[in-house]
């Protein structure tokens, strides 16, 4: 984590090309999947539109890494070490844990 802090604007700088790149769609769940699959041809302006929502939720995504990599961990500042613990306790949530691969097979 400290190694990630230390170079937190060449991360950001990375994931910023993302965000300019049009191959790049950060949008992709079963709606948007579906209304492109029902499509036959898609209008101008419906491209716009998903284009704006795609990087809306770019910009979402590198506020919150950018959150990350200051350490801040909803709303609160910690130190490496609390952030580490932070992430510990989330990973061993039960609600987390049940959202896993059900491949996983807790119940064996």
């Amino acid at each position: 984590m400290r190694v990630l802090q230390e170079n937190k604007e060449l991360l950001i700088a990375i994931i910023e090309v993302f965000i300019h790149d049009p191959l790049f769609n950060w949008c992709i769940n079963d709606t948007t999947t579906e209304s492109k699959q029902q499509k036959d041809d898609s209008s101008p302006a419906s491209d716009e539109e998903s284009s704006e929502n795609s990087n809306n939720q770019a910009q979402r995504v590198l506020g919150s890494l950018k959150r990350k990599l200051e350490g801040i961990e909803e709303g609160v500042v910690l130190g490496v070490e609390g952030q580490i613990n932070h992430l510990i306790r989330k990973a061993q949530d039960p609600a987390n844990l049940s959202r896993i691969f059900v491949g996983w097979q807790a119940w064996i």
